[in-house]
């Protein structure tokens, strides 16, 4: 994204490169360079906006660009082994929660026991956008060993959202 542009219209650029209408690697890469370069202030929210973006495109591209998916997913992967910073891990599991991958719910899961409720919430919230058979067992497991009420609440709204969504009634 060009650095000549002000801050706020390349958050813009990057959200927009999302919708494209033919998701590809090259877009994918493009949005992963970009969220790589996270350096302070402006700079980090530009980053953060590439990678939230990044994982949208994720979502949308999985049956149309594949390898732009992978790509995508393998970066997440990796920002979860290595993100030190709670708010740097907080954007990544929102990055995940963008793209709905399945593959990444074992990731997520890992999360339940987290110190901070701040990212317990977060990686119950990324459960959002994945299919129920993946995401209703998980967060209503998570639902019955949780005690605070904010990551509670994040995982009603998940499970609501994503029910709302499907048009299903919960399982029993």
């Amino acid at each position: 994204l060009d650095r000549s542009m002000s801050t706020m219209n390349r958050m813009r650029a990057a959200a927009a490169l999302q919708d494209i209408p033919r998701p590809s690697v090259d877009t994918a890469q493009t949005l992963l360079s970009q969220a790589r370069s996270a350096g302070v202030g402006e700079e980090a929210e530009v980053a953060s906006a590439a990678l939230l973006a990044a994982g949208a495109l994720g979502r949308r591209a999985q049956k149309l660009s594949p390898a732009a998916t992978d790509l995508v997913r393998g970066e997440l992967q990796d920002r979860l082994r290595t993100q030190r910073r709670t708010e740097d891990l907080n954007v990544t599991l929102d990055a995940i929660g963008n793209s709905g991958d399945r593959e990444l719910a074992s990731a997520l899961s890992s999360y339940r026991k987290s110190d901070s409720v701040e990212t317990r919430a977060h990686a119950a919230h990324a459960f959002r956008r994945m299919e129920l058979p993946v995401m209703e067992p998980a967060l209503t497991q998570w639902l019955h060993d949780e005690s605070d009420s904010r990551v509670t609440r994040a995982i009603g709204l998940s499970l609501t959202e994503r029910l709302r969504e499907s048009a299903q009634a919960p399982h029993a």
